[in-house]
């Protein structure tokens, strides 16, 4: 056995030693079922074959799959785990279903020093539950076949399936263009009846699922036979009309068509009535003549057109509309005067919108004092006013939102705005900002992006502009154009007041002694508003719930709060008289605004009368001048002794925060008497525990006869005002028996007494 050893070091040292063989000791994914597009992790580690306890194998895994799907990132770097195992891991996304079962490899690359290794993991794929959320466009004539695109979620190539309520629509040419789009086909036949349609898309399983967007696709009649419609000027017959702005005027075609053959009727001449319709109420049925529901009312009668046999179907007409008008369409009613044999409305519909919004409020102060003034959180209002017409709803867009110069945070406006009165185009939103100080909104701070809809996303751009681009295309968005604000000034809510006590551990503050408090300024949500800071943060007076009279310390700078929060250390309370039992005491903080903490939290402080004690002693009292003197000394407090009964007694309850040491105590120079002289005894030792201690004084042998003072430093709050006229460190005397100089030698000692 040694022999092989030894030709094992032997080979080693002379460099025949081998790379360590390595394993795929585990290779797992957590989730271990994950759906196409979910994620899932997945870790490996690596193990030394060549010894358990040999070095962690370092070096790169490279991770691929039999299937569609993606690692984030393609490799990783081992770590060492543990003597001989290195792990690290990737994340895995399925981008396709596959098998229902992906085999993931994980490859370790090896180096010079360990073999390469491999190890495989089945992870278990499902489809994911779809989502459909819109069908474009949203209808299809009788015997007309509709290219549609349905957005939504958890779309499979080859897997979603989509599907139409009722009889007579088949779908067709079902195209996953990514996860959250495809294309299809609608065909519609010349039978289907009339009316809104549900459209289901379904994944099969494993997972998978059904999603149904009701109503999301309506059947409507055929063109009639020679109807007019209306185009955008000089564009194709069949151009949606796009996003005009109010007051402004614009153009369009109206069109004579051939329903026959959906051209241009090139003969047709004559002049016909048009009409600006409001057609937000659809509630009337569709009249598949003329694509003109009764509940369309007539917003402006326009000018009569006149069409000549030279203008092959198609002339222009100018419109300008003062007013706003959410969802608009023509109409074309020939002839111009008497009853219409031939009607027809457009079959786009489009928006008339403001060119802006007018937002103002009467919270209106730049400065940093005076009013208007209201609480951070507290409700006021704001104005969005525009033309008649507007029905919108107006928003607030804290993005842009800018609060004061040197603000901490920028804050937020919460609140909403009702629909605008349309005979007024005026809505006023009940509101709050979140912060102290003030704010700005700048354009577009108060905007509406929805009063468009109906000629979004196509007929509009999504932006505020209201100059033409090269599409012909105005903004779908339109907010203030001047700044509103500055908008104030707000104040704290309220403030919270946390206390912590002098003797923190123990629980209690003494009268005279420092404790801490912090105050935060606060919104009426009770969030800390921190913008109460610099030239907004007032002085603040702090005071025993309303009296401040007891107070040292208790004015609290403006400068000195920072995000809305203050902290400071050196705040007193002192009894008026010593002889005061423990009071609780709640501390109020009120600022110059009159901002306060009354009616929230103002956390208390237990407060008590507090003094130390060094008794007066004598060998005597001991029954043995030879014995070293003992002061008996402890903090004391006004406390109830017997019912009833008040006085000074050791305070059991300071465990911690009175810690006299033996340096505190010292001797008085000048105080000794008698016998007694400087250097014959000193201050040997001192013991205390729990609020009571002893002093003791070595005796100072025969002869030495006398007193002596022994004065201690102790904190400020436990000073008395021993003589009245100030506050004073503790002192005793300490009075030393000579034996020989007092003992009598009697053998029996009567006292007479008359």
């Amino acid at each position: 056995m040694l022999r092989i050893i030894a030709a094992c070091l032997l080979l080693l040292c002379c460099g025949y030693a081998s790379a360590a063989n390595t394993v795929i000791y585990d290779f797992v994914c957590d989730p271990a079922t994950v759906d196409v597009y979910g994620s899932t992790t997945c870790t490996v580690v690596v193990l030394n074959d060549d010894g358990f306890f040999g070095p962690a194998p370092t070096g790169n895994v490279v991770f691929s799959s039999d299937s569609g799907g993606a690692f984030t990132p393609t490799s990783c770097s081992l770590a060492t785990i543990f003597w001989g195992f290195s792990g690290c891991a990737v994340n895995y996304t399925p981008t396709a279903f596959g098998s229902g079962t992906h085999t993931l490899t994980a490859s370790y690359q090896g180096n010079a020093t360990f073999n390469p290794s491999n190890g495989n993991y089945a992870l278990t794929v499902e489809y994911p539950q779809p989502t459909i959320i819109a069908v474009t466009p949203g209808a299809g004539s009788q015997g007309s076949a509709v290219n549609v695109t349905v957005t939504g979620s958890g779309f499979v190539a080859g897997a979603t399936t989509l599907s139409v309520s009722g009889a007579d629509v088949t779908t067709s040419n079902i195209n996953v263009t990514s996860s959250t789009q495809l294309t299809a086909t609608f065909t519609i036949g010349s039978a289907a009846a009339l009316g809104f349609r549900n459209v289901t898309v379904t994944n099969p399983t494993p997972g998978g699922g059904n999603a149904t967007l009701n109503n999301a696709f309506e059947v409507i009649p055929p063109p009639p036979s020679g109807p007019f419609n209306a185009a955008e000027s000089g564009r194709g017959i069949s151009t949606p009309l796009f996003t005009k702005l109010a007051g402004v005027p614009f153009s369009m075609d109206l069109l004579a068509v051939d329903t026959g053959t959906g051209n241009l009727e090139t003969t047709f001449s004559g002049t016909v009535k048009v009409e600006l319709l409001n057609a937000t109420d659809s509630s009337a049925a569709l009249d598949p003549a003329s694509r003109c529901r009764a509940s369309w009312a007539v917003a402006q009668l326009l000018p009569n057109a006149t069409f000549a046999a030279g203008d092959n179907g198609r002339i222009n007409i100018a419109v300008n509309y003062p007013n706003a008008l959410r969802v608009a369409r023509v109409r074309v009613s020939f002839p111009a005067t008497g009853t219409p044999a031939r009607v027809g409305c457009s079959s786009d519909a489009f928006s008339i919108r403001p060119q802006a919004l007018i937002a103002s409020t009467a919270m209106t102060n730049s400065a940093t004092t005076g009013a208007p003034s209201i609480a951070a959180g507290a409700n006021f209002t704001i104005t969005a006013d525009t033309i008649p017409g507007y029905d919108g709803t107006p928003e607030i867009n804290n993005a842009i939102l800018i609060a004061h110069a040197g603000a901490v945070t920028a804050g937020a406006v919460n609140g909403s705005f009702p629909a605008a009165n349309p005979v007024t185009g005026q809505s006023t939103g009940t509101v709050n900002y979140t912060e102290a100080g003030n704010f700005t909104l700048p354009a577009g701070g108060v905007y509406d992006d929805s009063f468009t809809a109906i000629d979004q996303p196509g007929d509009c751009t999504p932006n505020f502009s209201n100059t033409l681009d090269v599409n012909g295309q105005y903004g779908c968005n339109f907010g203030n154009i001047s700044d509103v604000g500055p908008v104030g000034r707000f104040t704290p809510d309220h403030f919270d007041v946390q206390v912590f006590d002098g003797c923190t551990v123990d629980g209690f503050t003494y009268s005279r002694q420092p404790f801490t408090v912090t105050v935060t300024a606060r919104n009426a949500a009770g969030v800390t508003t921190q913008n109460y800071d610099g030239s907004f943060a007032k002085d603040v007076t702090l005071s025993n719930a309303g009296d401040v009279s007891d107070l040292t310390n208790n004015m609290i700078s403006a400068i000195d709060f920072s995000a809305g929060t203050v902290t400071i250390n050196d705040l007193i309370y002192e009894f008026p008289d010593a002889e005061t039992v423990a009071t609780d005491i709640a501390i109020r903080a009120v600022d110059e605004d009159g901002a306060s903490s009354a009616g929230h939290l103002e956390e208390t402080t237990n407060l008590r009368s507090g003094r130390f004690v060094i008794a007066s002693a004598s060998t005597i009292a001991i029954n043995n001048p030879f014995f070293d003197g003992q002061m008996p000394v402890s903090v004391q407090t006004w406390q109830q002794v017997s019912p009833g009964i008040f006085d000074w007694a050791t305070h059991t309850d300071d465990t911690s925060c009175t810690t006299p040491v033996i340096g505190n105590f010292s001797l008085v120079p000048g105080s000794y008497t008698g016998n007694l002289q400087a250097g014959e005894t000193s201050i040997s030792n001192f013991a205390y525990n729990n609020g009571a201690g002893t002093l003791t004084l070595p005796n100072p042998g025969n002869g030495n006869d006398g007193t002596v003072d022994v004065t201690g430093t102790v904190d400020a709050w436990l000073q008395f005002n021993w003589n009245g006229s100030g506050y004073e460190d503790p002192k005793g005397t300490m009075r030393f028996f000579d034996i020989f100089a007092t003992e009598q030698r009697f053998i029996e000692r009567h006292e007479i007494v008359p």
